[in-house]
């Protein structure tokens, strides 16, 4: 089980972001700077190894594996390490054959089941002894949860990246529903949105809608939001952010923005 602890203050460990047709190599400091590793239709296994043979990676003693992936979160305390992998399996059947991670999110008392390729694991374990894995999406999930927290009015989120959106909604300091959903398509992403606020029973004028990130037909889809509920939001790019001037760096996905301001 992965217990996610600081790495800070070592300017020798890098962070990599995995998605499904690139990888990102983000190299710390102030500011931080990073690269992109395009490999669209590139076995992920390969993309990886490409990805640890960059010239950025010479001066890396260790690093954080940030993974977009799906993500089945769980009450912490409530099924051991077998049952979680049961369920994922039973949630995401395409991912059987994968190796399945847990990360504790004590601050939302939840844990995180998600799988990662045998191939692209052992890629990276062969070249460092003490690589941490964490789902992509998580610094933002907490700059959310916290943002949640400084409001007694209900809200949904969506969170908008990799032409996706993850719905989250928190109570008591919990999160009380979470899911992900594909935005190739404008008309599909308006109906996922709705279809949650329907089934949480969101209240249209006195709760809250709350966009962040890079959200999908943004332009298309926020008046057709607006006009099926009036409290809709777009939070700033650079909320929570201790570097409010790293949100505009073009050269970082936000999630890893916010990873390295979080430490």
């Amino acid at each position: 089980m992965n217990i996610l602890r600081n790495m800070t203050n070592n300017n020798s460990i890098f962070t990599l972001r995995i998605s499904a047709n690139s990888i990102t190599i983000a190299q710390p400091g102030n500011p931080p700077s990073g690269e992109t590793v395009m490999g669209k239709g590139v076995a992920a296994a390969l993309l990886v190894r490409q990805a640890l043979d960059h010239p950025l990676l010479t001066q890396a003693t260790n690093v954080r594996v940030m993974v977009d992936t799906p993500v089945l979160l769980l009450p912490q305390g409530e099924h051991d390490e077998e049952e979680q992998g049961i369920l994922f399996d039973y949630t995401f059947s395409a991912h059987q054959h994968d190796t399945k991670l847990t990360t504790v999110i004590d601050d939302m008392q939840c844990v995180a089941v998600w799988p990662l390729k045998h191939e692209v694991k052992g890629a990276i374990d062969n070249r460092f002894a003490h690589a941490q894995y964490m789902p992509a999406a998580l610094p933002v999930w907490r700059t959310l949860h916290h943002h949640a927290r400084s409001s007694k009015e209900h809200r949904l989120y969506v969170y908008g990246h990799d032409q996706k959106i993850d719905v989250l909604c928190f109570m008591h300091n919990r999160i009380r529903f979470s899911n992900t959903f594909s935005a190739e398509h404008a008309h599909d992403a308006l109906y996922y949105i709705l279809y949650v606020w329907r089934q949480l029973a969101m209240h249209d004028e006195r709760d809250q809608l709350w966009l962040y990130g890079t959200l999908p037909h943004e332009e298309w889809l926020l008046p057709r939001l607006r006009h099926h509920l009036p409290q809709v939001q777009m939070l700033a790019r650079d909320e929570g952010l201790r570097h409010p001037q790293w949100a505009d760096m073009a050269s970082l996905p936000i999630d890893i923005i916010t990873l390295l301001d979080q430490d």
